[in-house]
């Protein structure tokens, strides 16, 4: 849910300024990586799989985060 109120709210205003149409398509694609890493780990065969696959979400999720307050919050104020 956050991430789509995000992209319905959000990021439209973000895409028309032209320098962060790039960087909101890939914030985009990274909510749909998140996403498949969260069916992954919910799908995982083994706690080392679960395991690696929620390392793996941590760390792009820190990323996106940080792309988010620091990039996109700052070009809409």
């Amino acid at each position: 849910p956050h991430a789509l109120a995000e992209e319905a709210s959000m990021y439209p205003k973000a895409h028309e300024i032209p320098s962060a149409r790039l960087l909101i398509d890939a914030m985009i694609a990274e909510h749909r990586e998140i996403s498949a890493l969260v069916e992954e780990i919910k799908a995982a065969s083994t706690p080392v799989i679960a395991a690696a696959k929620a390392k793996a979400l941590g760390t792009l999720f820190e990323s996106h985060l940080d792309k988010e307050n620091n990039q996109i919050l700052p070009l809409l104020a």
